[in-house]
């Protein structure tokens, strides 16, 4: 019996049968042959549809802030003819009641 159980086991327990190599090695490229095929187009077409996406969104972000900068610029401009407004109604301001106080002396 012993002698039965070396003959059928093999030399080296890491190395499988040739059999079995030729099976897994045709597995193998049969797998690997449809997921190449099938699994790898549509892997690409979503990353490139998420590439586009996403170069999409920067183009509309760099508008916004574009657009953003220059309502920030007329909003400054506004605020800036608004205090010269108020600068001159104060002028005048104080010039008619330096007026009103100089009549009334």
């Amino acid at each position: 019996m012993i002698q039965l159980a070396d003959s059928t086991a093999s030399t080296n327990p890491l190395l499988p049968s040739w059999p079995e190599f030729i099976i897994g090695t045709i597995l193998f490229v049969l797998v690997f042959g449809a997921l190449a095929k099938f699994l790898l187009p549509r892997a690409q077409q979503m990353l490139e549809q998420r590439t586009e996406l996403i170069e999409g969104g920067l183009a509309k972000s760099k508008e916004a802030q574009a657009e953003a900068a220059g309502l920030l610029d007329q909003y400054n401009q506004q605020l800036a003819d608004a205090r010269r407004e108020a600068s001159r109604l104060r002028s005048l301001v104080r010039a008619a009641v330096a007026q009103h106080i100089l009549g009334e002396s």
